[in-house]
């Protein structure tokens, strides 16, 4: 889990190590990979190897899928694309987020930072061997940016009889870097808590001084990166007439869903069978 706060120019950076969800949840404030506090959350899904990026304001700000599954991984998860390799804007700075071993790919952590990013979200499965330490500090000097490095323990007892055999326990070794590269908290080894550290703006911009690689410190006539930001589809279907959706129907499907006036599937086609018809009935026949 992970957290940022910010006033008046300075951040505090908090990370938090929880244990699975496999065991039974914890408080709200612990819910394993979500950080429950001002300026914004990130979640990191395990069935699709998601971070999705929830705003103080509980707006959801977007998600980032892993580009490509690692090892058993791949057994699982599909693959991401390059439509989330984005940044958002916050009054702390520029935040983006990377899955694990996105950091070792280095081109999609190059993404980020030609966005000018600022704070970024390490997200890992939490465990020494794993290179997150060593990986995780390399990326916060090339990006000059805050990096919060966080995992999950994952206990003996956590792990169901019949999987100890190829499940091993992790350790978290989450931290919290400054963008020089130095740890300013942790690591926290084994054991759930909360890492707290002071940041500043100002820091991030006297290091982009010395060597800025979305700037001064580059060679765009000898290096160039080309980043698809379409999404991924399966099948494109041309000469079809989509549906068009009405002015304003997506706004009340918004706000209906940001009240809890929509909370089922069937409260959602029964919103569209109000707001739009046609785009209702269309939905129906793609089911049937």
């Amino acid at each position: 889990m992970r957290m940022v706060t910010a006033s008046s120019g300075s951040m505090t950076i908090q990370a938090v190590t929880s244990v699975p969800l496999a065991r039974s949840l914890p408080p709200p404030d612990l819910v394993p990979f979500v950080v429950n506090r001002p300026f914004w959350f990130v979640i990191r899904d395990r069935r699709s190897g998601a971070l999705l990026f929830i705003g103080r304001e509980g707006r959801i700000l977007g998600k980032h899928r892993k580009l490509k599954p690692t090892f058993y991984e791949r057994s699982v998860w599909g693959e991401g694309d390059g439509s989330t390799l984005r940044l958002y804007e916050r009054p702390y700075g520029k935040l983006g987020g990377l899955n694990c071993w996105e950091h070792q790919m280095v081109l999609p952590g190059y993404a980020l930072i030609a966005q000018g990013l600022q704070v970024h979200a390490g997200v890992w499965p939490g465990w020494t061997e794993t290179r997150q330490e060593i990986l995780s500090r390399a990326f916060a000097m090339q990006a000059a940016a805050y990096v919060v490095m966080t995992g999950s323990v994952l206990r003996r007892e956590d792990i169901p009889d019949d999987l100890r055999e190829i499940v091993r326990p992790m350790n978290g070794h989450s931290a919290i870097i400054g963008p020089g590269g130095e740890l300013l908290a942790g690591p926290l080894l084994d054991a759930e808590g909360i890492l707290t550290a002071k940041g500043n703006l100002g820091q991030i911009a006297f290091l982009k001084m010395i060597a800025d690689h979305a700037g001064h410190y580059t060679r765009p006539d000898v290096f160039e990166l080309r980043v698809n930001a379409r999404p991924k589809q399966v099948a494109v279907f041309e000469g079809r007439e989509e549906p068009r959706i009405p002015p304003g129907v997506r706004e009340a499907i918004s706000s209906g869903l940001s009240s809890g006036e929509i909370r089922t599937e069937r409260d959602l086609h029964g919103a569209l069978g109000d707001l739009a018809p046609e785009l209702e009935r269309s939905a129906r026949e793609d089911r049937s």
